[in-house]
């Protein structure tokens, strides 16, 4: 008959009892949850270098430009 119709879809977890799978996938989530809180910190440490930068630059053009004034009033008699 149609008995045959009802077989796992997924025959490796045939051998598996429900505990063994619901663990497995308790596990990718956590590999994947990491994977991403990685992908995240990678994001953080990225724009806080890029902030940096940025401050160095502005600080970089402030003694500039105070060095560039302080040129000018020694020059200009």
């Amino acid at each position: 008959g149609l008995s045959g119709c009802h077989a796992r879809s997924v025959p490796q977890d045939e051998s598996k009892n429900p505990w063994e799978i619901t663990v497995e996938r308790f596990n990718d989530y956590f590999t994947d949850l990491n994977s991403k809180a990685d992908e995240v910190v990678r994001g953080i440490q990225s724009s806080q270098i890029s902030r940096e930068l940025d401050g160095l630059i502005q600080d970089s053009m402030a003694e500039l430009a105070t060095y560039k004034d302080d040129l000018q009033t020694k020059l200009v008699p």
